[in-house]
């Protein structure tokens, strides 16, 4: 079946009523209450198919694997605002053309994001405090909006690791970036936390802002940084720059 006109929301290929709710798909593995959408399990999505697309603010919980058809479709797809990862959460996207698209996550639980072409795109991703996200072998892992830290992110053989709206790294979040071709591209910003780069090359094609925290940079190649199409910007008295 195809996603209802005026449906809360759609995973898979089924739109949620009120005669599905509390089991949405028949197996198990999801059921929907008081907008919050609780994940149970493992879900195949259809070539070209969103996972998750809801039409409103949701909140996603649980423990559940949504699982793509040949890098097609998208895996979280908000239609509306930012959905909330919940604290407590553990949510995985895999084998999507982008992991998140559109508005976006907000990250409280832990999210998940392997084996995709993008891993945040659309309006980017916001990773709370005590929130953790997750991106594994992604071409391109964080591009569009960005990815505003305030906990954790961890990024693992990406192609290109950040494009576009960078990362921002606030006090107390923990940016990690192993594996690259391509570390950072776009414009990024350390303001309190820390930001480790392992990669081919590690300032790529944009700025950088470092106001105070940790900035590590670690070239596989000996290229820390791309003369002539990056910048580096401190602030007079950073407080750490190992």
């Amino acid at each position: 079946s195809e996603c209802l006109v005026g449906s809360e929301m759609c995973i898979r290929d089924r739109s949620v009523t009120a005669d599905n709710a509390t089991d949405i798909l028949g197996d198990g593995t999801a059921k929907y209450e008081d907008s919050v959408l609780t994940l149970n399990g493992e879900i195949t999505v259809p070539q070209n198919k969103a996972g998750i697309m809801p039409i409103r603010s949701i909140t996603i919980d649980g423990t559940g694997t949504l699982t793509g058809t040949e890098k097609t479709g998208y895996g979280i797809f908000p239609q509306a605002d930012k959905a909330e990862i919940a604290a407590g959460a553990d949510i995985t996207l895999e084998r999507f053309n982008c992991g998140t698209y559109a508005y976006g996550v907000d990250v409280s639980g832990i999210l998940t994001i392997r084996d995709v072409n993008y891993g945040v795109s659309g309006e980017g991703a916001t990773v709370e405090s005590g929130g953790k996200l997750i991106i594994q072998n992604a071409d391109n892992a964080v591009s569009g909006g960005g990815t505003k830290v305030y906990g954790t992110l961890e990024i693992d053989g990406a192609t290109t690791a950040v494009n576009d709206g960078g990362v921002t790294v606030e006090s107390g979040g923990v940016v990690t970036i192993t594996g690259a071709t391509s570390g950072l591209n776009g414009g990024s910003t350390v303001d309190g936390g820390s930001l480790s780069v392992s990669a081919t090359t590690c300032i790529d094609n944009g700025a950088v802002t470092f106001t105070s925290g940790t900035l590590k940079l670690d070239s596989t190649s000996g290229n820390f940084i791309k003369l002539g199409d990056c910048l580096l910007y401190t602030s007079p008295s950073p407080r750490d720059t190992r």
